[in-house]
């Protein structure tokens, strides 16, 4: 196969990638890897969204791939917790910590993240921190490490992403509206035209109309 599809394929996967950071370990060069079980260290990959991370507006930590956020496996055990994924609403908040640079824990108690072979985990460690770097893309699409602390770009950046409960009743009942408008329109060309009764099954409920509109609006399947 032509080498240049190859370059194609993989500048796109590269152009393609969000506004999302990895989050490296600033020893060992690697990368936290999550799965829908636990999270993990492993290799850096730009392309895998697995391993793209962004803050959100309330200091949590959300995999772009799933949504959801880092949290602990087990918040009431007194030893280290493994970490895992969840909704984001449930999830813990994460800071950044003085005591040294890249230094990142628990925002409500100091726990702090670290590597234990190829698991990431949080442990109440005062004697040997990791610490934590932002891997990314930087403005000439080259890699770049940068500070793992949120900024107040992150912050606004992701407000932005998530509409207020005021809004979403807005867009519930647009789409509902819309659906409705729909199924009368419908109707009524069928009527006017005369259908037979075998196609009068293609219309049924505002509610099927409504995932009809879903899909030519978000492109749902």
């Amino acid at each position: 196969m032509d080498i240049r599809f190859f370059i194609l394929a993989f500048t796109h996967a590269i152009l393609s990638l969000s506004d999302g950071f990895l989050i490296m370990h600033d020893r060992k060069q690697q990368c936290l890897l999550a799965n829908s079980v636990k999270v993990l260290v492993g290799t850096c990959n730009m392309t895998n969204r697995w391993q793209q991370w962004e803050w959100t507006e309330q200091g949590k930590l959300r995999l772009l791939q799933q949504g959801q956020c880092l949290t602990l496996v087990n918040p009431t055990s007194l030893h280290f917790h493994t970490l895992t994924l969840q909704d984001c609403a449930g999830a813990l908040r994460w800071k950044c910590y003085d005591d040294q640079p890249g230094l990142l824990g628990l925002a409500h108690q100091k726990m702090y993240l670290k590597k234990m072979g190829y698991l990431a985990i949080v442990k109440a460690e005062t004697k040997y921190y990791d610490s934590w770097l932002r891997y990314q893309l930087g403005e000439n699409r080259k890699p770049v490490t940068l500070s793992i602390c949120p900024t107040q770009e992150d912050y606004q950046a992701n407000a932005l992403k998530e509409d207020p409960p005021s809004i979403q009743r807005k867009k519930a009942r647009w789409q509902d509206n819309v659906a409705i408008i729909s199924y009368v329109s419908i109707k009524v060309f069928k009527m006017n035209k005369n259908l037979s009764s075998n196609n009068e099954q293609d219309v049924k409920s505002p509610a099927m109309w409504t995932e009809y509109t879903q899909q030519l609006v978000y492109g749902r399947k």
